[in-house]
C-alpha cells in the first residue's frame, strides 16, 4: 500500500476507532444492548470496505491493476455489505439503525477530520 494512504487510513482507523467506541459506551449505559452490536458488526464492515478501497485506488495508482479487477473488487466489496447486512437483518440482536451508523462511520470519521484540520489551519 502507498504511504500517504496507509497514513491516511491510520488516521481514520483512529478516528473511527474513538466514535465507535464512545458511541459503544453510550448505548451500553443507556442498555441498547443490540445497537452494541450493531455498530461493531456496522464499524467493522465499513472499516474493511475502507481498507480495500485504499488497497484498490494503491494498487491502480502503481498501474498494477487493470479495469477487470478493479469491477471485480467492487463486487467483491458489495458482497461483503450485502452478507453483513443480511446479517444484521437476520438477527434480532444487531439494531440495523446502528449497524448502517457504523458502516458510515468511516465517512463521518473523514468529515470529522477535514473539518478539524481546517479549522486548525484557519
Amino acid at each position: 500500500m502507498h504511504q500517504a494512504v496507509r497514513a491516511v487510513w491510520k488516521q481514520i482507523l483512529k478516528r473511527v476507532v474513538q466514535l465507535s467506541c464512545s458511541a459503544c459506551v453510550v448505548a451500553i449505559a443507556a442498555g441498547a444492548g443490540d445497537w452494541v452490536y450493531g455498530l461493531l458488526l456496522g464499524t467493522g464492515v465499513g472499516l474493511l470496505n475502507f481498507f480495500l478501497i485504499g488497497k484498490r485506488i494503491s494498487e491502480t495508482v502503481n498501474k498494477r491493476k487493470s479495469s477487470k479487477n478493479i469491477l471485480i473488487g467492487f463486487f467483491f466489496r458489495f458482497v461483503i455489505l450485502s452478507l453483513a447486512f443480511c446479517v444484521a437483518v437476520r438477527y434480532d440482536t444487531v439494531n440495523i439503525v446502528s449497524f448502517a451508523i457504523g458502516i458510515f462511520l468511516v465517512q463521518i470519521a473523514i468529515y470529522i477530520d477535514f473539518i478539524w484540520g481546517f479549522k486548525q489551519h484557519e
